[in-house]
């Protein structure tokens, strides 16, 4: 071996394992915080110290990011630089091995790679061209067509079979949905073009159809890393396993318990049924946990073992023993948002930075009350991945009417409302608004004959939104608001609608707390009043999605709004293995804490159709041990 790297040393036993005896097909189960990437680093050091060439090496990673890191690592624990080592995403290298063979498949090499926004592009061109007007108005939007299409492909099913599953409400417009795939992939081909799915299925592709460019790849990578694979597709799967069939090097890190992405395509299955495909397969198991305490693991692992699918595995803590987690349930979402935002000003006066603390949550929505106590306190927060719930276009379109309703002159209100409206652009919605500002809301019908016949349709229901909710609460406003089209508004222009369902109806339930919209807007005011660039994010306080939190950790974890129904997710009663997908989620949130985790509940939810009603404390929380956590001023209410 050249080097004076001592692996047996720097590297635990389960680690040193995988490093040393790592040939062959190899599925490694790395639990949380249990040190997967310093494994691959040293997994790749080790073969280089071995006399394998840098450019037999494939290093397959889901960021650019995270390949950049792996290598540098490689390159400072080697102390030279490294020359041909294969890294990078999936797409990455499809993108290499197509920019050497794509001719076979009739592709230029100077193809052009189009971007998400670019492919959506496209696809909003081809609808405008094939589908009617009338029809648009209940057909996909553009974005719906790049999902359903990236899909499909990933998971190597037919987009029919998908649509009838997931989409049914869609099946009216089967055919013309499938003319517009077939318009949108011969534009691309015309123009020389392919969109990110095409650079896995052309790869896939070319390795299948041309036994020479397979056997070429196969034998150029004496080994195969890759890394995060239970985040892996089926398609992705397939490619790693054909550029291994040759000397059958292949080695897969990832944890089955923290496979939380079917709805992007992932497949769990790549783990669960890895031996299965290679029954000389190893496995190795990573349960040493460098990030969390005994009681924290103690919760994290008897919650995931009643997954009845999945390798069975226990979390081992280095840290020594700290506090018992919390469970506190709570009247109302006013009283868990306040409860939080107090406990985070307790942990700030102890010291703990306010970077070291997070707040996760099953989907955005839920950190609408929550932003609004925090900014009533002045902690400063920044939302991890995604926008602030005031910040969300499908909100701000909604609350614009109530903004006219509170002020006719808002004019970036007005502009927002009437540019929804087919037939009015921006330079339109000026000339509008000079006209509009100074008349009475409740008598915009006297304008009607004044449009022509393109801005007609639209003035007639933009009159009748404001002459109804003229006098109405703000919840009522809004329920008339979001049934007088903009549910319909909503499915034709996002891709994710049903997400964003589930944010307007909780907006309804949050504007059921005000009586007058001056409180109203001088609370949301007060919120937005905390923005913070990202760079900034280092001195505030971290609210994310439980999705956005893998592969983070915390000093102190809050886990909000743990209720049947919205964790875990109410669609996931519905689903084939949706409640353990759910479980797996909740265990990815568990496991971001280090010392401090605080799960808590809210007694009473909402639904605009049926108003409040008691919520059922989370199955997930039933199932914990009751010696593996202490209960916070629980309520004489049945779980």
């Amino acid at each position: 071996m050249n080097t004076s790297i001592d692996y047996r040393k720097e590297l635990n036993p389960e680690q040193y394992r995988v490093v040393s005896e790592g040939d062959g097909y190899c599925l490694v189960l790395a639990g949380a915080g249990s040190g997967k990437t310093r494994t691959l680093v040293y997994r790749v050091a080790y073969l280089l110290d071995q006399g394998v060439r840098a450019d037999e090496i494939l290093l397959v990673t889901f960021t650019i990011k995270a390949s950049r890191e792996m290598l540098s690592r490689v390159e400072r624990l080697l102390g030279r630089p490294l020359d041909g080592i294969w890294g990078g995403t999936f797409h990455h290298i499809c993108n290499r091995i197509l920019r050497k063979f794509s001719p076979r498949l009739g592709v230029p090499q100077n193809y052009l790679i189009v971007d998400e926004e670019d492919a959506r592009a496209l696809f909003s061109q081809v609808i405008r061209d094939v589908v009617s007007q009338e029809l648009r108005k209940s057909f996909p939007s553009p974005g719906f067509f790049s999902y359903l299409r990236g899909l499909a492909l990933n998971t190597m099913r037919p987009w029919e079979d998908l649509l009838r599953e997931r989409f049914s409400e869609y099946a009216d417009h089967f055919f013309l949905i499938g003319h517009v795939f077939d318009e949108y992939n011969k534009r691309k081909r015309e123009a020389d073009v392919l969109d990110f799915d095409d650079l896995l299925v052309m790869a896939y592709r070319l390795l299948n159809e041309h036994s020479d460019v397979r056997e070429y790849y196969s034998q150029k990578f004496r080994y195969v890393l890759v890394d995060e694979y239970q985040d892996t597709s089926r398609l992705q799967a397939r490619l790693v396993e054909i550029l291994a069939s040759k000397h059958k090097n292949l080695l897969v890190v990832g944890d089955d318990a923290q496979s939380i992405y079917s709805f992007r395509g992932a497949s769990v299955e790549n783990i669960l049924e890895f031996t299965d495909r290679h029954p000389s397969a190893r496995v190795f198991f990573l349960n040493t946990n460098y990030r969390s305490t005994p009681e924290v693991l103690y919760l994290a692992n008897s919650s995931i073992e009643n997954n009845f699918r999945g390798y069975q595995k226990r979390l081992k803590a280095v840290q020594g023993g700290g506090e018992l987690p919390i469970v506190a349930r709570f009247s109302s979402v006013e009283e868990e948002s306040a409860f939080i935002a107090q406990q985070i000003e307790f942990f700030l006066d102890e010291g703990v930075p306010p970077s070291q603390i997070a707040v996760l949550f099953r989907t955005t929505y839920h950190s609408a009350k929550l932003e609004l106590a925090l900014a009533h306190r002045g902690i400063d927060y920044v939302m991890r991945g995604g926008m602030r719930f005031f910040e969300q276009a499908h909100i701000k379109d909604v609350l614009a009417y109530l903004r006219v309703l509170y002020n006719p002159k808002d004019h970036m209100a007005w502009q927002r409302i009437l540019c929804m409206y087919p037939g009015i652009g921006p330079q339109t919605a000026k000339r509008l608004y000079l006209i509009l500002r100074d008349v009475d809301l409740s008598n915009l019908g006297e304008l009607e004959g004044r449009w022509g016949t393109k801005v007609k349709s639209a003035w007639e229901r933009i009159g009748y939104i404001f002459s109804a909710i003229q006098g109405l609460s703000a919840y009522e406003a809004c329920k008339l608001i979001l049934d007088s089209g903009y549910w319909d508004y909503l499915r034709e222009n996002f891709e994710d609608y049903t997400s964003r369902q589930e944010d307007l109806i909780y907006l309804l339930e949050f504007l059921k707390g005000y009586r007058d919209l001056e409180s109203l807007f001088s609370d949301i005011g007060l919120s937005e009043s905390f923005k913070r660039p990202q760079k900034e994010s280092s001195d505030a306080v971290v609210l994310s999605t439980v999705h956005q939190a893998k592969g983070l950790e915390w000093e102190v974890v809050f886990v909000m709004g743990v209720v049947d129904g919205q964790f875990p997710h109410s669609k996931s009663f519905r689903e084939e293995n949706g409640i353990e997908e759910e479980r797996r989620l909740f265990y990815v949130a568990l496991t971001r804490a280090k010392r401090h985790l605080l799960i808590t509940a809210p007694t009473m939810s909402f639904d605009y159709r049926f108003g409040g009603y008691f919520a059922r404390r989370s199955s997930f929380i039933e199932e914990l041990p009751r010696d593996g956590y202490r209960e916070l001023n629980p309520l004489p209410i049945d779980g």
